[in-house]
């Protein structure tokens, strides 16, 4: 704590977590209570799918591994079937047998169940405070949405060009996995239009708008 975080976030985590007093209970007070109850709504909706995220250990394998491997050692976890060792340890099933696709798939349809969750939540997010004050704006939701973003950027960070190409190969690996039945163009083509599917999530978390850029 002392060496990793300044002092006036050290004694905002003193304060909340001292036992002393309810939890978050100092900050901004709301005259408006639409206000108020609109904002604790996307506190808690959007917190609990950002917890739940951060707990998956099928989606924290396939992260960490995107996000610490060197490219020799990714490509040899994509080569070779399996995430970096010193990884498995911890976060794969350990004596599970040996999986009948990729190791990757889990994590990605978790990382892609959770992109579109988030989309969702977002949207209701941002039409529930629209209903409860047409034309005003909402800068906390914003920054919420904001804060949380920066907090899970080593998790998803698309604007890299590494991690957007590593979860983009994850993708041609579950695609080719659910179309194994398809071949030559019909299975590249299918993989595409999954791609084309897929790549609008990613620019909620960084990635270009234009899929060339």
């Amino acid at each position: 704590m002392e060496s990793w975080f300044t002092l006036p976030f050290r004694s905002v985590w003193e304060s909340e977590f001292s036992g002393r007093q309810e939890l978050f209970s100092s900050g901004q007070r709301w005259d408006d209570s639409g206000i108020s109850q609109g904002l604790g709504f996307a506190f808690q909706s959007l917190f609990v799918l950002a917890n739940r995220f951060a707990q998956n250990s099928k989606a924290r394998e396939l992260l960490l591994t995107m996000a610490v491997a060197t490219d020799s050692e990714w490509d040899s976890a994509i080569q070779n079937n399996g995430p970096l060792e010193k990884l498995e340890q911890t976060d794969s099933m350990a004596g599970s047998s040996a999986p009948k696709s990729h190791w990757t798939n889990p994590g990605f349809f978790e990382v892609l169940d959770y992109l579109r969750a988030f989309r969702r939540a977002d949207a209701d997010v941002r039409q529930m405070l629209e209903d409860s004050r047409p034309m005003k704006v909402f800068p906390e939701a914003q920054q919420y949405v904001d804060l949380l973003k920066e907090a899970q950027q080593w998790r998803l960070n698309f604007g890299y060009t590494v991690s957007r190409g590593r979860f983009l190969k994850a993708a041609r690996l579950a695609a080719e996995t659910t179309n194994e039945d398809e071949k030559g163009y019909e299975a590249q083509r299918a993989a595409e239009e999954f791609i084309k599917e897929l790549y609008p999530l990613m620019t909620d978390w960084g990635a270009p708008q234009a899929a060339t850029a």
